[in-house]
């Protein structure tokens, strides 16, 4: 995923997003890109969970009446309350940090969305909620969603395609089935 956002150079070959190569166009995918990590660790931890989203919406240079509709959607989206967006990021739950990381990955409007383990440390509540989202994003951005993770029931209402990696190679690619793609005998 990494490669994907072009925060890592592959060591062979190379990406296209979109008709961009991530070598040559690197700005270009990234701007068409967002990313969300499983091991987030770029928020502002003394800042409010608002501060930090109006600090991200200003380097993803959203501005004015724009920046205001798109946190109010990304946070509605993730269910992220008031009062969960005026403690700092150091007070909040890992579930509630998670949101707020999902939030971040939903104020650009990319048409490829990138999320790592995105239902880790969500409640089932909160879980169906994005699922619900991420339905809604994908109907109407005609963008592609990515996504890594190992709870396959939230990915099988998202996704038709699946690939089940084993040390870094496609083990498997198909249509999406929970049990062709649950793990065997051996936990690969």
């Amino acid at each position: 995923l990494k490669v994907l956002a072009s925060l890592l150079l592959p060591t062979q070959g190379d990406v296209r997003i979109l008709g961009y190569s991530i070598r040559s166009s690197t700005r270009r995918v990234r701007s068409l890109v967002s990313y969300s990590p499983s091991d987030e660790r770029s928020h502002d931890w003394r800042l409010t969970a608002i501060q930090n989203l109006d600090l991200f919406a200003d380097l993803f240079d959203i501005k004015g009446a724009a920046k205001r509709e798109r946190i109010a959607y990304a946070t509605d989206a993730v269910g992220m309350n008031a009062a969960i967006l005026g403690h700092p990021v150091r007070a909040l739950s890992q579930g509630e940090r998670q949101r707020l990381t999902l939030a971040r990955a939903l104020l650009p409007e990319s048409r490829l969305l990138l999320l790592d383990e995105p239902f880790r440390s969500l409640d089932a509540e909160a879980s169906a909620r994005f699922v619900g989202t991420l339905k809604t994003w994908q109907a109407n951005s005609h963008g592609t969603l990515v996504v890594a993770g190992h709870s396959l029931d939230p990915m099988g209402a998202l996704c038709r395609t699946a690939v089940s990696l084993s040390r870094g190679r496609v083990e498997r690619i198909g249509p999406f089935r929970a049990s062709a793609f649950s793990p065997g005998p051996d936990g690969a």
